[in-house]
């Protein structure tokens, strides 16, 4: 009888020291391992970087840790549109406003472009209109915003 043995997980053409030696793409103590890193993030790393460095003065560091830690789960997007959040155009949305009750914890916020956050609380109809036409929202989108916009107290819009 004939028993087969194991294969070794390593080519038979490496040798080990070939193997143990391999140069990693990813390696934090380089520029281009760290370069290698951000690219991986999938967020603008500078944006990023500019919400850490810029905090909102006359709120709490809950608040603070918790706009840069939505920035990366939402992937630097808006949570409506979608669209790329530049430093700028960056408002981080209290979900149920701080006068009704709500708080600075990760689950009520959300961060959105300046166009959504003024149209989330306009009640003027010729406001909503102008963003509506600015932000062109499809269906799913609108849904969203309405969301925000019954924990906000505004009415959805139709």
């Amino acid at each position: 009888t004939t028993t087969s043995r194991p294969t070794s997980k390593r080519s038979s053409t490496a040798s080990p020291t070939e193997t143990q030696h391999k140069k990693k793409t990813i390696n934090r103590y380089t520029p281009e391992g760290r370069a290698e890193i951000h690219k991986n993030l999938g967020v603008n790393t500078d944006t990023m970087i500019w919400l850490m460095r810029t905090p909102v003065l006359d709120k709490s560091i809950e608040f603070a840790d918790n706009r840069i830690s939505l920035f990366a789960a939402q992937y630097g997007r808006c949570a409506i549109t979608g669209a790329e959040l530049m430093p700028y155009d960056i408002r981080c949305h209290h979900k149920v406003p701080l006068e009704n009750g709500g708080t600075d914890k990760y689950s009520n916020l959300a961060l959105v472009t300046e166009a959504v956050h003024l149209l989330i609380h306009a009640t003027l109809e010729e406001t909503i209109q102008k963003y509506l036409k600015q932000l062109q929202l499809n269906k799913k989108q609108l849904e969203k915003l309405n969301k925000l916009r019954k924990l906000a107290g505004t009415p959805a819009i139709v």
